[in-house]
């Protein structure tokens, strides 16, 4: 039998909600980052023209990072609106929030509202929001809890309470309607579901728990679940395709969600990405084109004794073809953390899909994808607040 190798070691993912706010210039786009600075930590603010990257604003959260944490874990999530900014901070177990000031360009009040999530973490903890803007949820991976809050006026916290899950929390996410948070455990290889509700608590589960281990192919090679995206929901239905943090080779999951009965164990289906020398496949996010059944998903690959990089794969009638169309490896780096994409661009076209890249730099990446499967670096920005930590957790602006 192969030795599966867990590759646990540290980033995030992120969702979210809004009211007013204006959507920005058309070929203006934006990225922010969580820096992990234990010493202090920051996000900064990326802009896309177009042509180039160039940083517009550094953020300082009031508390500390983790310097490093699980590479798939978001820890930092934009509103859909760009209205509210959260950024995690592990190293001192709080959630700082910022209040936009202005959608074009993007930036926020320096000065956060700050709340104390709870438990701390190991690998960095994720936020989840809900698209009404009314509730943000915190995977605390150390006290085994869903933490959950409040987002009220100016963007202010109030925490309502945790939920109490198995085990450790790894990258949640949420479907388009916001009707359900799904939460894997990456070291007991299940999954949970939840309805989201907005009273009293808030979380309640949705079916039974699903075990990977039970999953044909995961007993040779391992199956670890990482973060995660949804297909659009239609008629109360939706594909999830969740990468695998393992170091056995390039795989990830597709299992199906019905949101009156939960998930389907007997949909769960271990896939191996081909055609390229990628590896650990954690992060897939759907194209604004590939949500509603045929478009491009790309496969951000960690790497960890593979090629790091991104794959685009194609995606018909809502069946993701595993070889991949096009794709390309970060030979420079070590390893890379979270994909996000701007939907904008796809009704151009072409899309541009950012990336955090972690070797001798912290360097953003931004690709763009045609719609056939070719995708390739288009400019790229080293990240000058993330000199001595591993910065992997990135959202994106304006939303697809």
């Amino acid at each position: 039998m192969k030795k599966v190798l867990f590759a646990l070691v540290i980033a995030i993912l992120e969702f979210s909600t809004s009211s007013f706010a204006q959507v920005p210039k058309k070929h203006l786009y934006y990225a922010i980052t969580n820096d992990d600075n234990p010493d202090g930590n920051t996000a900064t603010v990326f802009q896309f023209d177009g042509s180039a990257i160039s940083v517009i604003q550094t953020l300082h959260t009031g508390g500390k990072g983790l310097g490093g944490g699980y590479y798939s874990e978001s820890r930092v999530a934009i509103e859909n609106s760009g209205e509210c900014l959260f950024v995690s901070d592990a190293g001192s177990n709080d959630i700082a929030a910022f209040a936009e000031t202005s959608n074009d360009p993007l930036t926020f009040n320096p000065t956060p509202n700050i709340v104390v999530a709870g438990s701390g973490s190991e690998s960095g903890f994720g936020l989840a929001a809900t698209p009404d803007g009314k509730l943000l949820f915190a995977s605390l991976d150390v006290s085994e809890q869903i933490g959950i809050f409040e987002v009220g006026a100016g963007c202010t916290l109030t925490k309502l309470g945790d939920i109490t899950e198995h085990d450790r929390i790894g990258p949640m996410s949420m479907s388009n309607d916001g009707k359900v948070l799904i939460v894997p455990e990456p070291y007991n290889s299940v999954v949970d579901a939840f309805s989201i509700s907005k009273t009293p608590p808030y979380l309640w589960p949705l079916g039974a728990s699903i075990s990977f281990n039970s999953v044909s192919g995961c007993s040779s090679v391992g199956c670890y679940p990482a973060s995660l995206d949804f297909s659009a929901v239609e008629n109360g239905k939706a594909t999830v395709v969740e990468g695998n943090a393992t170091l056995s080779g390039p795989y990830y999951f597709t299992y199906e969600l019905d949101e009156k009965t939960g998930l389907s164990q007997s949909s769960f289906t271990l896939n191996e990405l081909t055609g390229t020398t990628l590896g650990d496949i954690e992060n897939p996010w759907y194209s604004s084109a590939a949500l509603t059944g045929n478009g491009l998903i790309y496969f951000g690959a960690t790497g960890d004794g593979f090629a790091a990089g991104i794959s685009a794969n194609k995606v018909t009638a809502g069946v993701i073809n595993s070889a991949s169309a096009g794709w390309y490896g970060l030979h420079n780096f070590g390893l890379a953390g979270n994909i996000q994409s701007t939907g904008r661009a796809a009704t151009q076209g072409k899309e541009y899909v950012w990336q955090t890249a972690v070797g001798t730099t912290n360097t953003v990446y931004i690709y763009k994808s045609t719609g056939t499967g070719a995708i390739m670096p288009f400019t790229s920005l080293v990240n000058p607040n993330g000199t001595g930590t591993s910065v992997f957790s990135i959202t994106s602006y304006p939303k697809r």
